[in-house]
């Protein structure tokens, strides 16, 4: 996020903003992803608040941002969870517990491609 103002920092504040993501960044880091892991398995989200300093951050200035959320679930929970059991928690609350295999490899490669990708040409294909 090299490249931002310096945000305001509020100790105590109750508020969230929204993240919004720029959506031909968005675009092209979709892509991305989509090219090395698959369309079912890049689920591009609704819209939302988030309640972390992130979105200080990014409503700052932030030049390239993009909030995404690497989750890697056990199938057993998959599988539970579209019978009609629990719901699949999203990232934060104690009871999120992702795999740590293949979690930590795809997180890596996601970062490994994302980053080449956000720095590199705009209009390169895949990128």
């Amino acid at each position: 996020m090299s490249g931002a103002p310096d945000p305001e920092i509020v100790i105590g504040a109750q508020r969230s903003e929204a993240v919004i993501n720029d959506p031909a960044f968005t675009d092209r880091m979709s892509r991305t992803l989509k090219t090395a892991f698959g369309n079912y398995v890049v689920l591009e989200l609704e819209p939302g608040t988030t309640v972390e300093d992130y979105a200080v951050v990014v409503n700052s200035g932030a030049p390239k941002a993009l909030d995404f959320i690497i989750e890697v679930y056990d199938p057993a929970g998959v599988v539970a969870a579209a019978a009609g059991g629990a719901p699949l928690p999203i990232n934060h609350p104690s009871h999120f517990a992702p795999v740590p295999e293949p979690t930590i490899r795809s997180g890596v490669e996601a970062m490994t491609l994302a980053v080449p990708s956000a720095l590199g040409p705009a209009s390169t294909p895949g990128r």
